[in-house]
């Protein structure tokens, strides 16, 4: 619906309704209170209509929304009491607003009350000078008075409802602008999100790293037992880029890889694949310090290594010297004992010294260079240099952290950080934020989330998972709480299924 240059109202569904006894109301409405900003305050914004008497509130509203150029048709009242803005004396409800009264709440309000729809304006006995009130939006509240101007005989050749006069342009809704500031908003949260989930994998990353590079290794371990030591990711990758199955057991795959690093042709392909600073540490290594050394010395030499990569089985390649041998199964870090204090040492299996001891006096393969990488290029995937570029130890860093998971979304929270140790503060810390607000969560989230929990926790907190989901999903969550571990549990599982009571405790 519109206004043609003539000022005429087109595309309006309704009859003409014409008699002699018919009168045209000329009605100015006024917008007097809305939710708009302070700059519009005491400027007039009105619009002037020519509307017919046997035509209803219900024309008279649609009438105003074109006039205002309005882009939704929205719940409406009018009043007609002896103070405009007051309801008490009569009062005219858009149709929606009846139907959710109902029959019993309408013969309620009297006759004060009616459906404007059914209302004509030659019923409401009009007269000039007169003033109502029309409410547009019961939610936002944009408030209208409504000065009847004049009151005169119908033109047969013009149409109705009519606009006639328009001074001001309508004002943009706060509620518009918040809209808009709240979607930037949301965009500026997304973009946290996503920083945060870089920043927590990368600080668990480094940890991961510490905790693996702490465990006991003697100088002259053995392959099969320094594999075990690796988690299975790695093992995953490495059996990846050797070319075996990867659909088996962690026994069968570490049986297999001790299998495969043992055969001449494997090394050799390796040997030829490293790059030449790679093949210098590892000739270091195994001649200069008898198949293993200390990382202080390694540093030293070689300067630290800068590798932090974690998920070597996602496209995160390590491409530094020690990462590539690291990568390939050829060396392995540890701590061992020396002089009552622990030093982190990097061996080479001693199953696997003589032979590459062998290719490396190899004149052969001494000489067959590997291909040079392309300047610049890295083979870490984007999504992995951002995670190790945004990593941090710092407390003041770790403050950070912890605040910013008051708002990571639960569903990204359990793609990047598994149940460990290490992690259970933090899953923790988020129930906390489930039990406050539960209904800012699915469902599908808080059950993998609470699984994860009872699977690997402590005995209270497994007993705090099982209360929480209790609260969500019923009596049917505590099932195999009725099975678990510990006795204390099992009790309580007991107690609730029986007593009804209990779940207030």
């Amino acid at each position: 619906m519109g206004t043609d240059e003539n000022g005429k109202i087109v595309n309006f569904p309704l009859k003409k309704r014409i008699s002699a006894q018919l009168r045209a109301y000329s009605l100015r409405v006024y917008l007097v209170r809305g939710p708009f900003g302070e700059e519009l305050v005491g400027q007039k914004i009105f619009r002037t209509l020519k509307i017919r008497s046997d035509q209803t509130l219900e024309d008279l509203h649609h009438a105003i929304l074109c006039a205002y150029e309005r882009e939704h048709d929205r719940s409406y009242e009018f009043y007609f009491g002896r103070d405009p803005y007051d309801p008490i004396d009569s009062q005219h409800i858009c149709r929606e607003e009846g139907l959710n009264l109902g029959q019993t709440a309408s013969a309620d309000l009297g006759q004060r009350s009616a459906i404007s729809p059914q209302t004509p304006l030659k019923a409401l006995k009009l007269s000039e000078d007169r003033l109502f009130s029309y409410w547009f939006d019961l939610t936002e509240q944009w408030l209208h008075l409504v000065h009847v101007l004049s009151i005169d005989p119908v033109d047969p050749s013009e149409d109705y409802p009519r606009l006639i006069e328009r001074r001001g342009e309508l004002p943009t809704s706060i509620f518009t602008l918040l809209d808009k500031k709240e979607s930037e908003t949301r965009q500026l949260d997304d973009l946290l999100e996503e920083e945060m989930l870089v920043t927590l994998v990368g600080e668990l990353q480094i940890q991961w790293r510490q905790q693996l590079e702490d465990q006991p290794l003697r100088p002259q371990t053995e392959l099969k037992i320094a594999l075990n030591k690796i988690p299975a990711h790695w093992l995953e990758a490495i059996a990846h880029q050797s070319g075996l199955d990867l659909r088996c057991t962690r026994k069968e795959r570490i049986k297999r890889l001790c299998k495969h690093l043992l055969l001449k042709d494997t090394l050799v392909d390796i040997w030829r694949r490293l790059p030449l600073s790679s093949r210098e540490m590892l000739s270091w290594i195994l001649i200069e310090k008898n198949g293993w050394a200390k990382i202080q010395s390694l540093s030293r030499r070689y300067r630290p290594d800068p590798d932090l990569s974690w998920w070597w089985n996602e496209g995160q390649i390590p491409e530094s010297p020690l990462g590539l041998l690291r990568f390939h199964g050829l060396v392995y870090i540890g701590k061992t004992r020396e002089d009552k204090r622990r030093v982190r040492i990097a061996v080479i299996p001693v199953e696997l010294r003589q032979p590459l001891q062998d290719i490396i006096n190899n004149r052969e393969y001494l000489d067959d260079l590997p291909a040079l990488a392309t300047p610049g290029q890295s083979s870490f995937s984007l999504s992995a240099q951002e995670i190790l570029a945004n990593a941090r130890s710092s407390p003041s860093f770790n403050q950070k952290l912890w605040q910013g998971l008051n708002s990571l979304n639960l569903k990204s929270f359990l793609a990047v950080c598994p149940y460990r140790e290490d992690t259970e503060s933090f899953y923790i810390y988020m129930l906390g934020r489930m039990r406050r607000n539960p209904k800012a969560f699915t469902k599908k989230d808080i059950r993998e989330f609470l699984q994860r929990i009872i699977h690997g926790s402590s005995e209270w907190n497994r007993l705090a998972a099982y209360k929480f989901g209790m609260t969500i999903f019923n009596e049917r969550f505590l099932e195999p709480a009725l099975y678990d571990n510990s006795k204390a549990i099992q009790l309580w599982a007991q107690r609730v299924m029986k007593n009804p009571q209990e779940r207030l405790f």
